[in-house]
């Protein structure tokens, strides 16, 4: 299992979509997962625009790991978008040495792209709410949540990799596909 991390802008989906296809691996975002379950409750929350809370997320995520036979395989899946708080990655590492035996997050890739670059990225979607201040609003709110699960990935001994998020699709996916290879999971 491969988590792939980077803010909004970061092109994070694309690229991990991108390998999904390349590798015959499954994706799994959030989003995704929330749309596929048709739990009425859950699509409830995000009908509302409401953070679905972490116990039915848990949920909707496991059935997802589940179907998608998570252990044993190097990558196989690669989640985008979970885990998002601390208490969500505790949980992701339990529900893995649990179902596995062991933890089996074989790498997080976290894709990095200065704020500049997301400003000018976000800028080209033109959402309304894409707004320099609400961007760095957000950007704030991500770095905050995301440092300290990369932290106790890495004192769980889960590889942790930082990729240059700027330059052309096929450039970034190359140096994630470097790293794969040098991580010996493909």
């Amino acid at each position: 299992m491969i988590l792939l991390f980077g803010s909004a802008g970061s092109g994070k989906s694309t690229q991990g979509q991108i390998l999904a296809e390349r590798y015959d691996w499954k994706w799994l975002s959030t989003g995704q997962m929330f749309r596929e379950s048709n739990d009425p409750e859950v699509m409830g929350y995000v009908n509302r625009g409401e953070l679905v809370p972490d116990e039915i997320t848990n949920k909707v995520l496991v059935a997802a790991l589940d179907a998608n036979s998570v252990c044993g395989e190097k990558g196989g899946v690669i989640l985008d978008g979970y885990p998002r708080k601390l208490e969500q990655v505790k949980f992701l590492l339990s529900y893995s040495r649990n179902r596995c035996g062991n933890n089996n997050i074989n790498l997080v890739v976290m894709i990095d792209v200065d704020k500049d670059e997301v400003l000018k990225r976000m800028a080209l979607r033109g959402r309304d709410d894409d707004t320099p201040e609400e961007i760095e609003k957000r950007l704030g709110i991500y770095h905050a949540a995301i440092d300290p699960i990369l932290d106790y990935l890495e004192q769980e001994n889960v590889p942790v990799v930082h990729i240059d998020g700027v330059g052309e699709i096929e450039e970034i996916q190359g140096r994630i596909r470097a790293v794969l290879v040098e991580q010996g999971i493909v």
